[in-house]
């Protein structure tokens, strides 16, 4: 472990080191810290461990990431955005940490490290969560006439949580050949981090997926062109198809800024901002099914108009998760509930403002 600039990481390279040196029981077990952060829940407040995104490109940037860190949920797969505490404004400028999401005793997170021909994975499921504090922040908390220098530094700290993991699986690559004891539950943490050592990529998609915001303007012009089909012939897809679409035009825009940046009257780099999209629901109660249709708007080519429909019966994926981002159902946690959700206002089309989460 390390303390940096950007807050508690996992040293990497030296689990690396101890596995091939001591084996794979040598790393079993690890204690790790924790940042202890407020999370925010609507109205809710409460204080939850986090674990970071890190991704430390290679000196050439050619081969994607020498090493990373992927954060999941209990279930195993990446991140829930619903985790997700922050995420940094402009990864180009930061490549060390890009976001931040909340843990618990059940989650998973993924160690990746890679050198030329060398490839080694690490899956790891947290056990057990210890909170402490170092005796100078005590001493300082428990003070009853604190100084205002000492006040100040108090608004500054964060407890500090001790994870305990134990080893749920591991995949290593060398020139002699690959050995992978990876669970069922856990494929999709595994690709997810293979995709982050090979990619050139500042930023996990999971982690600039779409929220619900204000209406504004622009969006109601937006939703009305929509409507009318202003903007091109909807591509339809399946759920699961559309959410990947979805993801896959962010990344290109994204893309596309970081090649091309903008730069401000007096010389700087304008900062990146939110991929804005516009979704419009429409409920047919006669064949009890959803329509979905999309447009994300973006400078450099016309946008596309994306579209879907859900049912009772695709509104779950294979694993039981909702198919979609939860913004993208007005945040409903079954057909049933996004089926009333339309219905009690009284419209059978409903227009939704998007925006990425940066």
């Amino acid at each position: 472990m390390f303390k940096s600039e950007h807050g508690f990481n996992i040293n990497v390279a030296d689990l690396q080191k101890t596995f091939h040196e001591q084996g794979i029981d040598a790393i079993r077990t690890i204690a790790i810290p924790s940042v202890v952060r407020e999370q925010h829940r609507g109205e809710e407040r409460c204080e939850t461990p986090t674990l970071s995104e890190v991704g430390v490109v290679s000196v050439t940037a050619r081969n994607g990431f020498d090493f990373c860190q992927v954060i999941a949920g209990t279930d195993g797969r990446p991140v829930n955005i619903d985790n997700v505490l922050f995420v940094n404004k402009d990864p180009s400028k930061s490549s060390i940490i890009h976001g931040t999401a909340g843990v618990e005793i059940g989650s998973y997170f993924s160690i990746g490290w890679k050198r030329k021909a060398d490839c080694l994975i690490l899956l790891y499921h947290v056990t057990a969560c210890e909170l402490f504090m170092s005796v100078e922040d005590q001493k300082m908390i428990q003070s009853k006439e604190p100084s205002v220098q000492d006040a100040t530094k108090i608004k500054k700290i964060h407890p500090i949580a001790k994870l305990t993991c134990a080893l749920s699986g591991h995949m290593v690559r060398t020139w002699r050949g690959e050995t992978s004891d990876v669970p069922d539950e856990l494929l999709a943490l595994h690709v997810a981090t293979e995709a982050r050592l090979q990619s050139n990529y500042p930023v996990p998609g999971y982690m600039d997926m779409i929220r619900m915001v204000a209406t504004t303007d622009d969006s109601v012009a937006t939703a009305k062109a929509l409507r009318n089909c202003e903007y091109s012939k909807p591509e339809v897809y399946t759920p699961d198809i559309f959410v990947n679409k979805i993801y896959r035009e962010i990344l290109e825009i994204r893309q596309h800024q970081y090649q091309n940046p903008e730069i401000t009257a007096d010389g700087k780099r304008r900062k990146i901002g939110p991929v804005r999209a516009v979704e419009t629901l429409t409920l047919d109660r006669e064949d009890n099914t959803v329509q979905i249709d999309l447009v994300i708007l973006r400078d450099d080519i016309s946008p596309i108009h994306f579209q879907t429909t859900l049912t009772q019966d695709n509104f779950f994926g294979q694993d039981g998760r909702v198919t979609l981002e939860r913004g993208l159902v007005l945040k409903c946690t079954s057909f049933d509930k996004l089926r009333s959700e339309l219905e009690n206002r009284r419209v059978d089309l409903v227009s939704v403002n998007l925006a990425s989460i940066r």
